[in-house]
């Protein structure tokens, strides 16, 4: 499987040759390869390292010196459902939930960076008049916005949104009040032709366009995102890749969807016979696969009744609005009730392993179908595990489910991951065009690109049923003692210059250690003594190096610990993200290391030269 490795480092600035030669001075002195070894706690790191300074730097500079292991990525041989997922939501948008544009180029960006399953919204497309008057005038007014902006505080980004909300939801109401019934499909083609004949057009029925619903984004076409994901899925990894649908197209256009999708997908899709029980497949059964997530529509009927999760997408517009506060509209108009949709049989069975069923709950009879997903809101979630824990695991641990965002984050913030992993749902999305906490946690999840982990024991179906929980449960609690030593950094660029030097370029280091919270973990037992517990430690600054002395930490699930660095311009008001990191502990390696990091854009942009101490005892 190829994934996005880290390459040799093809040098050293000045202040860091001096650490390495230091270093290397003090390893000879303590005597050479098993000191090394230990230090390390590498067998194979000794060998050959110390024999001269040039052998040593040459370690540092490869592979092996760099901070994390390798992600366990060689075991492929369990079914999809027993694997974490990175996951994109909203993924064609490249800034907010309401006003920011829609791009082809975002799937491009998160499928290089490791995404594995994308969403796609997908709308009837509209004749270009139709599509000016109904959003240019917004769009013209803010073509020249910028995507991002390092030195907004947080009231202005919020006024801002606020804007837009109000913005929307005035065009909302212009469009209730007009005298023009909304038209069907058929009659917008019929329309459409009629206009077309007239002026000597061809008649040709506009393609499907992807967009964020009921909002002021800037749509982008079906078939340039199909092609996009084409040309870039299997670029660097070629594990599969699931995508979401969100269809909200009538019946003719979703056809158009389905031929667009075999034309620029062809050789990629699954192709088999499937009944109803159709067992998932081995995540090595599916290389180099697209799998398509849509409402399923039995073969026993031409059309499925319903929206394939527009409820999510409701829910989303619904929550932003309330939350942000705006009165004065008709509730029951603001929340966008339409007449279900329906899903074409044609588009229904390209949902062979991955078929989107509405939860109700964990009883009901598709919650048992092999291949079925259910789609929740991370409210959702939550209420969940407060309500039936036990049940939400156990689906999790056989069954695929996916988490998209509460609707009130119209500012495109993320949920953290952890809790919903938790849960054992394999597919938490997230807004990858922002870089924030549960960004970098889900960089930790999938490092170098693979986007498919494997779930502890403990969140995967095991044939022998639940029996096992509690020995699996006392293999989990850990104590895990940690400090790192920092020594120097290189190649960290400023944020908004790109510069790696600079007068006005002063950083500082942020470390986080992450931990599951108490409320939050699985409690497999009843005795208080299983449940998480931490403790602070401190350690004075005794050298010139930058000292950093971890909590100590005892709980359950070491796999969704992690270690968070965040390097920060110190500026006037706002600091600017630099740089940042975030390994799992599990994955965190003992001795001199180089810790990669990356910029806000999820691209290399520097490294840091540490020493890492972790003792791991079972608790």
């Amino acid at each position: 499987m190829a994934t996005t490795g880290i390459a040799e480092i093809a040098s050293f600035s000045e202040p860091v040759l001096a650490h390495l030669k230091a270093i290397y001075e003090s390893l000879c002195h303590n005597g050479p390869e098993p000191h090394f070894n230990s230090v390390q706690n590498d067998a194979d790191s000794g060998q050959d390292r110390l024999t001269s300074l040039a052998s040593f730097l040459t370690y540092m500079a490869s592979p092996a010196a760099r901070a994390n292991h390798t992600a366990e990525a060689s075991d492929l041989s369990a079914r999809i459902s027993h694997y974490y997922i990175s996951s994109s939501h909203n993924t064609y948008l490249t800034g907010n939930q309401l006003y920011s544009q829609a791009s082809a180029a975002a799937y491009t960006n998160v499928l290089l960076r490791g995404c594995r399953c994308l969403e796609i919204d997908v709308w009837d497309g509209l004749s270009r008049s139709s599509s000016v008057s109904s959003s240019s005038s917004f769009h013209e007014s803010n073509e020249n916005r910028p995507l991002r902006q390092t030195s907004v505080n947080g009231h202005s980004r919020m006024k801002s949104l606020s804007n837009g909300v109000r913005q929307l939801v005035k065009r909302a109401a212009s469009t209730r009040s007009s005298k023009h019934p909304t038209l069907s499909h058929a009659q917008m083609l019929q329309k459409t032709n009629s206009k077309t004949g007239e002026a000597g057009g061809s008649g040709v029925l506009c393609e499907p366009r992807v967009l964020h619903g009921h909002t002021l984004t800037k749509e982008v076409s079906f078939r340039d995102v199909c092609y996009a994901i084409r040309d870039n899925a299997f670029v660097g990894n070629d594990l599969p890749v699931i995508v979401s649908l969100e269809v909200h197209a009538g019946l003719e256009q979703q056809q158009m969807m389905v031929d667009i999708m075999r034309e620029a997908w062809k050789g990629y899709l699954v192709e088999i016979e499937t009944g109803e029980n159709t067992d998932l497949p081995r995540l090595q059964d599916l290389r180099r696969k697209i799998l398509i997530k849509v409402k399923w529509s039995p073969h026993n009927s031409k059309v499925a009744e319903g929206v394939a999760h527009t409820e999510e997408k409701t829910e989303e517009l619904e929550s932003g609005v309330r939350k942000l506060d705006i009165v004065g509209e008709d509730r029951q108009d603001s929340q966008s009730k339409q007449k279900a949709s329906k899903i074409l049989h044609a588009l229904g069975e390209l949902a062979v392993y991955t078929r989107a069923f509405h939860f109700s709950h964990f009883t009901q009879k598709e919650a048992t179908m092999p291949t079925h997903v259910f789609s929740l809101s991370e409210t959702a979630v939550k209420d969940a595990h407060a309500k039936s824990n036990r049940a939400l695991l156990d689906h999790n641990r056989e069954f695929l489910m996916r988490v998209y965002p509460s609707g009130i984050r119209v500012n495109s913030s993320n949920l953290d991951p952890t809790f919903f992993w938790q849960q054992g749902a394999q597919m938490v999305a997230l807004n990858w065009q922002n870089c924030d906490k549960g960004m970098m946690i889900n960089d930790a999840m999938f490092p170098d690109g693979a986007g498919w982990a494997m779930k502890p024991s403990l969140y995967r179906a095991v044939s022998s049923g639940d029996g096992c929980s509690n020995v699996l449960l006392g293999d989990a609690v850990q104590t895990v003692d940690l400090s790192i030593e920092i020594y120097a950094g290189q190649q960290i660029r400023h944020p908004d210059t790109n510069s790696t030097s600079g007068n006005n370029f002063h950083l500082y280091i942020i470390c986080q250690l992450h931990l599951c919270k108490a409320e939050e973990a699985l409690s497999a037992t009843d005795e208080p003594g299983q449940r998480p517990k931490q403790r602070a430690a401190n350690e004075e600054n005794d050298t010139k190096k930058y000292k950093l002395r971890s909590k100590t930490s005892t709980g359950i699930d070491p796999d969704f610990k992690g270690e968070r660095f965040k390097i920060k311009d110190d500026e006037f008001g706002r600091d600017s993200l630099a740089a940042w990191a975030c390994i799992r502990l599990d994955r965190l390696k003992q001795g001199y290391r180089f810790l990669h990091l990356k910029n806000g854009l999820g691209q290399p942009s520097g490294m840091l030269l540490v020493k890492i101490n972790k003792k791991v005892s079972k608790s």
